[in-house]
């Protein structure tokens, strides 16, 4: 599968930017700085992982801890996790070190399972919001494991958010 990118400073068309390790739909995505990791494709554990500033392909990070596509995904500097996801739909959250590679590491729970919600973050706090079947927003501390807490509910069910 074909990654594109362009340059945020100019106005234009997306331009090649490398391969991914497989031809595959349905992914979380999540970066920091210096590093961008995609993972739960086509129900499949694999995480892949490149370097944003450079045009090259992507390279295999690791695997997450289950199966599943449609994910939700956000990172801080240091971490990156991963939640929910399809097939059928799922409330587990994992996480990786951004710095390192390997496999997923459990994190814990969303309240709520489900596909298709989106991932947005501050450098401390992590939401997940929307997806299917429900439509609440579940709050993490990045930087510790445990389950999320209820932050409360979008106005209206949406699902497949960017």
């Amino acid at each position: 599968m074909r990654r594109l990118g362009s340059s945020i400073a100019s106005t234009g068309n997306a331009q090649d930017f490398g391969d991914l390790t497989a031809a595959e739909y349905g992914h979380g995505a999540s970066s920091n700085n210096t590093k961008g990791i995609v993972c739960g494709s086509n129900g499949n554990k694999n995480i892949d992982v490149f370097t944003i500033a450079s045009t090259s392909n992507a390279t295999d990070f690791g695997d997450r801890t289950v199966s599943k596509n449609s994910v939700a995904g956000l990172a801080n500097t240091t971490r990156a996790v991963f939640a929910g996801g399809s097939n059928p739909a799922d409330n587990v959250i994992d996480f990786v070190q951004i710095s390192t590679t390997g496999n997923a590491v459990d994190f814990g729970d969303l309240a709520v399972a489900r596909q298709g919600a989106a991932g947005s973050n501050s450098s401390i706090k992590g939401l997940f919001s929307g997806g299917q079947p429900a439509s609440p927003i579940e709050s993490i501390n990045i930087g510790s494991l445990g389950n999320s807490v209820d932050f409360g509910d979008l106005a209206t069910v949406r699902a497949y958010l960017g």
